[in-house]
This record gives C-alpha cells, sequence and structure tokens, in this order.
C-alpha cells in the first residue's frame, strides 16, 4: 500500500511540478446556494418538474427568487450594496432599449415579445440571463465563486453521466430536460453544459493537485466531445490557451524563464488530452456494449413525429469524431450566410445600428437559426459602431484584469467563464447566455466600478433609466393600441374546429364522413402538388399506405370537397430546406398559392399550417402580414380547449393530433373534448397524417355530434377577430398583448 502511495505521489509530482495550489474557501451563505442552484439549474429543473410536472418548473424558480432577494437583504445589512444596484440598471437599461427600439421600428415587438427567441421570456426567468450578474455580484468572493463552481461541476457530472446512460439505453434523448424528443444523433447542450464541468474538474486539478479531479475532468471531456456539437473542442482550446498565457509561470509575457514555466504546464495538458482519448477509443465504447446488456429488461416507447408517424432511430455515432476524421472540422453549416445577413443589418445602420434585438428581423426572416450566433456581429447589427465600442471595452478590462492578476484565483475564475464566452463567436446569444452575465459580474468586481462612483451619481443613474423606460413605454403603447386590428374571439357555445394536412386523395372520403354527421371541415391545401402527375395507383382510401408514394387531391376532388361545403386554406409549400427561406422565396410560393386558389375560386387564404410542422419565428413572421391563423400541431395532453383566442394565440393555434383518436389513447381525446364542451370552448383536431382508419374517424364524428359541438371553419373565425366592425378599445390591446398571453400561461 506504502509503495502504491509513493508511486501516486510521484505521478502527481511530475503532472502537477511548479504548480501554485489553493484552498477552497469555507465561508457558505444563501448567495453561495443560489449560485450553486443557478449553475445547476438543468439539473434541478429536471428533478422539480419530475417531482411536480410544469408547475415545478415554476416552484424552482420562485424558490431561486426568495433566495435572491433574502441574500440581497444580507448583503445590505453588510453595507454593501453593489448587487442589487447592477441589476437594477442592468434590468432598466434593457427595458428603455427595448421600447425605444420598437418605437424606431414596431415589427421588433414580434421578436422581442412574441417570437420563438423572445427576450422577455428568457430573461424573466430567475434560471438565466441577467439573474447570473445578480448571482456572481452577491457571492463576489473569488474563492468562495470557485468553490461553488466546483460543487456545481460534481452536481452537473453526475446528472450529466445519468443522462447520457439513458441516451445510451433507450436510444434517443426524450429524458434530457427541454430538449425534443427524437433520435438526434448528438445533444449540443449537453455537450456545452460537459465542457463547462470539464474546465472547472481541471482548473481544481491544477489549483489542488489533483489526480482524481484530472480524471473526472478527462472524462466529462471525452464525453462532451463525443456526444456534443464540434464548438466545445473549440473551447476547450481557448481554455488551454488562457491557462498558458494567464496562470502557468510567472506573467503573461513569454521571456526565457518563462517560456520554460509554461512548457512544464504543457504535460498537463498532454496528460489531460491522452486520457480523453483513452476515454473516446476504449471506455465510451465498453460503457456502451455493457448498457446495450440492459436493454431487453427496458420497454422501449415508440417517438412520434408531428404528424404521428414513427421515428426511424438512426445508429448513433459521433459527430465531431466523424467530422474530425473525414476532415470536415470547419466545414460551414450555415454560419457564413447567417453572418452574412448580420453584417447586412450593421451596413444598413452603421452608426445607431438597428435597435436591440434588430439582428433577428434581418437573419430570422430569411434563416431558421434566427439570430447572429456571433457576438461581435450581433452587437454591430444592433448597436452599430456603438456595439464595437461595447465588444472592445468588455475585451479590453478582461485583458487588463488577466494580466495585473496572474496566478491569482481571480484569474482562475475570470478564465473559466471567459472560455466559455467564447461560445458567443459561434453560437447563442450574448443577451441569454448564463455565463456572458456572470463574466460581466466578474468583470465589474474586478474592476471595482461601484466603489468608483458616488451615491448621488448612482442615484441619478438609476432615476434616469427609470424615466427613459417609463416615458418609452407610455409612447410605444399609446401608438402600438391605435394600429391593433384583432378583437379577441369568445365562444358562448362548444365548436369544432376540424382541419386535415398533407394533399392526399384521401382527404375526399374524410370530408364525406364528417359531413355525414354535420360537419364541415378546413383542409391546408398545398398547391404545389395538384399539378403534378400521378405516378402510382390510388391505394386504398382510409387506409393509405405512407411507405408508398402517395396520390395526391387533384382539382376535380378539391371542387366536389368545396361544393360540399368544405373550406381550403394554405398548406404551404414542401420547400427542400427548411432552415432557409429567402423572403424571395417566400413571396413566390405564396402568389403561386393566391393564384392556384384564384383559379379553382376559393377564397383568399386567411389561415396557414407550415410545412414540417416547423411554427418557428421564421415562418411565423413571413406569415403575420398574409394571414389571420397560424396551425400547429400538438399531442392531447400539450394543448387545451381555447374559451378566447387572442392575437398571440391566433398566431399559433394548437390543434390537436387525430392520431391521439387511436384506441389506447381515446380516453385522454375525449377528456379534451369534453373539457371543451363544458367550458362552451372551440375544440381544435387536425388529421395531419396519411394513415388513419374510418371505424375512429366515425367514431368521432358521433362522438362530437353527441356532445353537441358546432362546426366552425377559419373563414368564420376571421370574420369574427378581424372583420368584426367594432372600435377596439384599449382593454381589447392589452388582453391581446403578448404579455398578457405570457400570464395567462403562467396562471393557468
Amino acid at each position: 500500500m506504502g509503495a502504491e502511495l509513493r508511486i501516486m505521489q510521484k505521478v502527481k509530482n511530475f503532472i502537477f511540478a511548479d504548480t501554485p495550489s489553493i484552498e477552497i474557501s469555507k465561508k457558505f451563505d444563501l448567495a453561495d446556494l443560489a449560485m450553486i442552484l443557478f449553475l445547476c439549474q438543468r439539473l434541478f429543473t429536471y428533478i422539480f418538474s419530475t417531482l411536480f410536472a410544469l408547475k415545478g418548473i415554476l416552484f424552482f424558480m420562485v424558490g431561486l427568487i426568495v433566495l435572491y432577494l433574502i441574500a440581497i437583504i444580507q448583503r445590505h445589512k453588510e453595507g454593501d450594496s453593489r448587487a442589487i444596484f447592477f441589476f437594477i440598471l442592468s434590468v432598466l437599461l434593457l427595458v428603455a432599449l427595448i421600447f425605444i427600439s420598437m418605437l424606431r421600428n414596431p415589427d421588433l415587438k414580434f421578436w422581442i415579445f412574441g417570437s420563438d427567441w423572445n427576450f422577455v421570456l428568457q430573461a424573466a426567468d430567475s434560471r438565466k440571463a441577467v439573474f447570473g450578474l445578480l448571482v456572481i455580484l452577491l457571492v463576489k468572493d473569488h474563492d468562495r465563486i470557485l468553490r461553488n463552481s466546483y460543487y456545481s461541476a460534481v452536481l452537473m457530472f453526475i446528472y450529466m453521466i445519468y443522462q447520457v446512460f439513458l441516451f445510451e439505453l433507450f436510444g434517443n434523448w426524450a429524458h434530457y430536460f427541454s430538449l425534443e424528443e427524437g433520435a438526434s444523433r448528438y445533444n449540443m447542450s449537453l455537450g456545452y453544459e460537459l465542457i463547462f464541468v470539464a474546465i472547472i474538474l481541471l482548473t481544481m486539478a491544477i489549483a489542488r493537485k489533483s489526480l482524481v479531479s484530472m480524471l473526472l475532468a478527462a472524462f466529462a471531456t471525452g464525453i462532451s466531445v463525443y456526444y456534443g456539437a464540434r464548438g466545445v473542442v473549440i473551447l476547450l482550446l481557448a481554455y488551454a490557451g488562457l491557462m498558458l498565457l494567464y496562470w502557468s509561470g510567472d506573467s503573461w509575457r513569454i521571456n526565457r524563464e518563462n517560456f520554460k514555466l509554461k512548457l512544464k504546464s504543457l504535460k498537463i495538458i498532454g496528460v489531460y488530452l491522452l486520457i480523453v482519448l483513452v476515454v473516446i477509443v476504449l471506455i465510451i465504447p465498453v460503457s456502451q456494449s455493457l448498457i446495450k446488456l440492459l436493454e431487453p429488461f427496458v420497454e422501449h416507447t415508440e417517438l412520434l413525429d408531428e404528424f404521428g408517424e414513427p421515428i426511424p432511430v438512426e445508429d448513433f455515432e459521433s459527430r465531431t469524431i466523424e467530422s474530425i476524421i473525414d476532415g470536415e472540422f470547419l466545414q460551414d453549416v450555415g454560419r457564413k450566410k447567417i453572418w452574412s445577413l448580420s453584417l447586412e443589418g450593421f451596413l444598413d445602420s452603421p452608426i445607431i445600428g438597428q435597435g436591440f434585438y434588430g439582428d433577428r428581423p434581418f437573419v430570422g426572416v430569411r434563416f431558421n437559426w434566427g439570430y447572429s450566433h456571433n457576438i461581435l456581429l450581433e452587437l454591430m447589427c444592433q448597436f452599430g459602431i456603438f456595439g464595437i465600442l461595447i465588444f472592445a471595452a468588455i475585451l479590453y478590462f478582461a485583458m487588463k484584469l488577466l494580466s495585473k492578476n496572474h496566478g491569482s484565483v481571480q484569474n482562475l475564475v475570470l478564465i473559466i467563464f471567459g472560455s466559455m464566452c467564447i461560445k458567443l463567436l459561434i453560437s447563442d446569444s450574448y443577451l441569454i447566455y448564463n455565463h456572458f452575465w456572470i463574466f460581466l459580474g466578474l468583470l465589474l468586481i474586478g474592476t471595482d466600478f461601484y466603489s468608483k462612483i458616488n451615491k448621488k451619481l448612482r442615484l441619478g443613474l438609476v432615476l434616469s433609466l427609470l424615466i427613459i423606460s417609463i416615458i418609452s413605454i407610455g409612447v410605444f403603447v399609446y401608438q402600438d393600441s391605435r394600429r391593433q386590428e384583432y378583437k379577441t374571439i369568445e365562444f358562448s357555445s362548444p365548436k369544432l374546429l376540424f382541419t386535415t394536412e398533407r394533399s392526399v386523395d384521401s382527404t375526399v372520403l374524410v370530408q364525406k364522413i364528417m359531413n355525414e354527421h354535420g360537419f364541415s371541415g378546413v383542409t391546408f391545401l398545398n398547391a404545389s402538388v395538384l399539378d403534378e402527375p400521378e405516378e402510382t395507383a390510388k391505394p386504398a382510401v382510409g387506409q393509405t399506405d405512407s411507405k408508398n408514394e402517395l396520390s395526391y387531391l387533384d382539382e376535380e376532388d378539391v371542387l366536389q370537397m368545396k361544393a360540399a361545403g368544405w373550406s381550403f386554406e394554405d398548406g404551404g409549400y414542401q420547400y427542400l430546406n427548411p432552415h432557409i427561406r429567402m423572403p424571395e422565396v417566400q413571396e413566390e410560393f405564396r402568389q403561386s398559392t393566391i393564384a392556384k386558389f384564384a383559379q379553382l375560386s376559393l377564397p383568399q387564404a386567411v389561415a396557414y399550417s407550415p410545412p414540417y410542422n416547423k411554427n418557428n419565428s421564421v415562418i411565423r413572421y413571413r406569415s403575420m402580414d398574409d394571414y389571420g391563423f397560424i396551425q400547429s400541431r400538438s399531442f392531447v395532453g400539450q394543448t387545451r380547449p381555447y374559451k378566447t383566442i387572442t392575437y398571440p394565440e391566433a398566431m399559433e393555434l394548437r390543434a390537436v393530433n387525430f392520431r391521439s383518436y387511436d384506441v389506447e389513447t381515446r380516453a385522454d381525446f375525449i377528456k379534451y373534448l369534453e373539457k371543451a364542451k363544458n367550458n362552451n370552448s372551440l375544440a381544435v383536431v387536425v388529421l395531419g397524417s396519411a394513415n388513419w382508419d374510418i371505424g375512429s374517424l366515425t367514431h368521432f364524428a358521433k362522438t362530437v355530434k353527441n356532445m353537441g359541438f358546432e362546426s366552425i371553419t377559419y373563414q368564420e373565425l376571421y370574420e369574427l377577430g378581424y372583420q368584426s366592425g367594432e372600435s377596439l378599445d384599449m382593454r381589447n390591446y392589452l388582453e391581446n398583448t403578448y404579455l398578457a398571453q405570457l400570464v395567462r400561461k403562467i396562471i393557468g
């Protein structure tokens, strides 16, 4: 045993020779607890949501806010108000920028409040964004920040390993909280979470000369590279470079003696990378094989796509490893296009930029990814040359602090979170990226900016921003209320909005069955397939085989259904690239649809169902000026009947997928219908699959008839919402805002 200990000590001395060591701080209060929970928010969100479903997330968020408030009071009693000052200042600055920007460009309202990337929902989340600035300023001590980061890394390491285990066992990431179910070949979020864990563990390994921490760091890195995105490699290289510059040796300057010291630090990196290679080549494959032995004892759940069809599970291979082996690691997958669009926004207004979130209309209209994917371009597009100055100032103060505090704990913390911020050069947005706000807080602590401005100036800054915010909010609300066109739709009896998608010829039978039971319906028509030749014989109506070529509706079918009282709306074009939507192509498709509807004497479409069910900001924004309603598909447990329909809901009207009406899940569907009946609400149902059976549809039609439902179409909803002829007051305006929709989601 003594010989083994001596060998281990020799290994430690070889690897960690000449590296300074640190001790972990023992001081702990509620601010430290808040920081650990903040950094582990994905783990605790998973726990709370597992215990209390979706309400558990709200419980966790409220719990964090309570912790923040107690910690703020504690710091105030200690005579330290910097955390609350900078937090309030940041919030007021963001509010002022938001409403001033929307006064310049009212279209930004959708992107800031209503899009899939809306800022308000992200910023109001106590687990994210600007709250990172608050929590780091509450802790403020660098020793404790490093200690808290280490504790968080250990917890997240356990959670992430658990998630990888579940992936290997079930073949999908359905158990990874907040990730869309599917058989994706990699998990970008997990990769970045784990590289953060790895960086902290490696830092502690170096600072405490710990072989165990190094082994865990290497294991986390191997998993991150194997299962994550390519960007994790860039973050790791950035960390290594910053550590060599600002931690190893006596200075960041390269001289003869210092260079030798830095070369010794390369031993640590070399050993570390060797262990990472072993993890990727040996340990992960062996672990995968062992987990596969458990598969016979596991009941697998079939994953379904938005049409209700099974998702094929791919054989998993590492995307990052493949890209390295194939020499495609640096291959562009769309960022050049995104960056050029963001640069276009800057060149359009180089002095003051497009305003807060101003890159979204330039990128989001044209590309599914929706934003700049580069912090410098994002700042340039939003704030013009002032954005460049902001970026330069952040870089300057970071380099100044790192140069002045070489080898300190402060530098370790700056290097950890600074390395994570490198991600902002290729992905994510600084506005909602936790590590950026934490890094900003570290800069404020390091520069001691708070003590450099007196109390009167601090009060003046807060009051000035408060006044500007109030005025800009008032002016915007006044102007925006005069632009309202939509009146809240209210229902006083149970209504059924029955729709079909995929323009296949079996839709004719759907129409006949529904008509026989006294119901009309709506078909989202893909006008581009009406003129396509039939290459195969038509399959049996009502029993279409999705594996074979589908036969589509023809003009005769459409006219026959129209004569029977059926309605038609725009089902979109099956565009080859669902991620890119260039405006000129969108307009071409839109005009082609209008022309085809006119040719068939159909009313102009007022509703739109996006192809691929990609109900994202790209398509919704493309549709807002053209349509009154956007429909998406949903499962019965994920939606509710509509007692009223406000404007934001009209732009994302959820239709329950008819596949949920099969024998096994029919009970849940019936509950949805009964809730609509009892509350005199609107039930929206979509038959989105080519596979359906006559018995289920007939049973459904009889059920809704017996419940007393009446048909309604999108054309009739349009008349109620957009052509009511009534004057629209302030109450109507307020209840149709995105913020009101958010409040309704929270309380209901």
